[in-house]
This record gives structure tokens, sequence and C-alpha cells, in this order.
């Protein structure tokens, strides 16, 4: 017990009245819970919740990139979030550092090119170096040609502003879209060389899908009139 705390209690036996006896009592009690092994009043611990910043870095992605000298985008996508950005040099490699613990997809974008979208789920820990496979960018102008008409099929009228989308069926690359004109036809190029999966939607008829296999470079390929069926009421 420090000084203060026995003048205290020395002035209120000399004069106190038994009412401020015993604040003074409750008042010592109060003390004596807060006080460590000191006899001196401590803060209370505070608890802290720990963010991406607290985390140990040092951590990089290192791959490759064809063809050479394309100098593409590499985007980093952390937790399904985009993380951080760089470039492929000349030579197609690029690196990404300091990066957190996690798990990274990267899209690789180049003006000319097909966005690849291969390197997926690449666990990384604090001080690791992980080689990601070799990504080959595929060019436009090798593309293939997709195109079609959308229809009502109740009254055989165009269907303006169906949407079109198209994936690659073994997923390397970033999905195609596009929407029917007012005549209900639409027109979009795709990767040759790889079987693709397409849906066309529009609100209030039932998805058309269709598996189309491999095209070949240049190919124009047609979908002929696709009869949407209306949602039945």
């Amino acid at each position: 017990m420090d000084l203060h705390l026995s003048t205290g209690f020395m002035l209120c036996f000399k004069g106190c009245s038994t009412v401020g006896l015993y604040r003074l009592a409750v008042f010592c009690l109060l003390i004596a819970v807060g006080c460590g092994d000191s006899g001196t009043l401590e803060p209370a611990s505070e608890s802290r919740d720990f963010t991406d910043s607290d985390s140990e870095t040092g951590a990089k992605i290192t791959g490759r990139i064809l063809p050479q000298k394309v100098q593409p985008l590499v985007i980093a996508y952390r937790n399904g979030n985009e993380y951080t950005t760089t470039t492929a040099d000349e030579t197609g490699r690029y690196e990404i550092t300091l990066l957190h613990r996690g798990e990274y997809s990267l899209q690789v974008v180049a003006t000319g090119f097909f966005t690849d979208i291969s390197i997926r789920n690449l666990k990384v820990e604090p001080g690791q170096s992980v080689e990601a496979d070799l990504v080959i960018l595929r060019d436009r102008s090798e593309a293939a040609t997709l195109v079609g008409q959308t229809v009502d099929k109740s009254n055989k009228l165009p269907l303006e502003n169906a949407e079109i989308q198209v994936e690659c069926s073994t997923g390397v690359c970033a999905t195609l879209s596009a929407v029917s004109d007012e005549s209900g036809r639409f027109s979009l190029d795709l990767w040759s060389g790889i079987a693709s999966n397409i849906y066309i939607r529009k609100p209030g008829y039932v998805p058309f899908p269709r598996h189309v296999e491999a095209l070949e470079p240049r190919q124009r390929f047609s979908l002929g009139q696709v009869m949407m069926e209306p949602v039945a009421k």
C-alpha cells in the first residue's frame, strides 16, 4: 500500500465518520483489484486483430509467358480479390514479390491476345518462391468466329439483348461474351484449337447451352437460329 493510501487510512481513523470509513474501504478495494504486484494501476490489455500488415511477407511467384517480347500485364488475385500487378519482361519472365500468405490466381492480359487464366490456386507461404506453369497466349489473329441469331420460339421474332457467353472447356481462357443486336444477330471471336461451352441467356427465357468442339484458326462457325423458349408462367 503506497504512502497516499496509508495517509488516507490514518486520517479516516482519526476524524472520519463510519460512512466515510466505509467509502474509503470500497475505494481501496477497487484500487487493489486494478493493481499489479507493484501496487500501481495497470492499463487493461488491448486485444489486436491481425491484418495483412502484420503478416509475414517475402514470398514470391515467378513464371514465363510466350510469345516473348509481348510484355503482357500479369494480375495477381489473392483469395479471389485483385492484389497486385506486374509486367513480364522482353524474355517473357515475370516476378511478383512481397506476397503475403494466401492462395493466388493469375490473369495474363496482352493486346491482340486472348486473356489467359490458366494459373490458379497457387498456395504461397511466407518466404516461399513458387514457379508457375508456362503460359502460352493465344493470338486473336488465329481466332475462330462464332455467329448466330437469337429468336423467340413462340412467335419467331428476333430477340435483342440476349447474352452469349463462351467458356473454353479446358478452363485456361477468360470467359468471352457478346450481346445480340436488334435483329437478334451476334458475332464474337473465340479460341481456335479448344472446345467451347456456349451459354445463351435472356431474362424471361430458358437458357440455351451448346457444346462446340475445337475449331480451326479463322474458321467461321454458325449456330444458325437459336430458338429461345419463353419461361412458362
